[in-house]
């Protein structure tokens, strides 16, 4: 069996943020919290996709900088205070606009395993500026 959690939602600076799991099968959101007897009927080669969408609810333009090396999402597992996702720092930023009412979404594949034994975040390493301002 495989538990996944209800999406979470949060808003940091006029972002609106949610975090949730996929069926990997179908590719639809898991919109609740969910047991799945059977593993394989959610899991790809054995992974398991989790979703961050990201919403400007505000009236002006949103700017995310963002590590270039992988989507605004880390993974600890449990008991372990160094992250597992990403493995690796990255050097490189990129810049996203979010122009009022904008969504964008990034989806990262994991082992489901390692999924299921960790606590997810938002990236730590995003910065978000509005009228080029911190």
């Amino acid at each position: 069996e495989i538990w996944l959690p209800a999406p979470v939602e949060d808003g940091c600076n006029g972002l609106h943020r949610k975090l949730q799991f996929l069926n990997n099968v179908t590719r639809e959101p898991i919109e609740k919290e969910t047991v799945f007897k059977y593993a394989q009927q959610l899991t790809l080669n054995g992974t398991l996709a989790l979703q961050i969408t990201q919403t400007n609810k505000g009236l002006e333009k949103i700017q995310e900088k963002q590590p270039a090396c992988y989507v605004p999402l880390e993974l600890y597992l449990l008991g372990n205070m160094k992250r597992s996702y990403p493995e690796n720092e990255c050097k490189e930023t990129q810049t996203y606009e979010y122009l009022p009412g904008e969504t964008k979404t990034f989806i990262v594949n994991y082992p489901a395993f390692d999924v299921m034994n960790g606590t997810w975040k938002y990236g730590l390493e995003s910065n978000y500026l509005k009228n080029d301002q911190e």
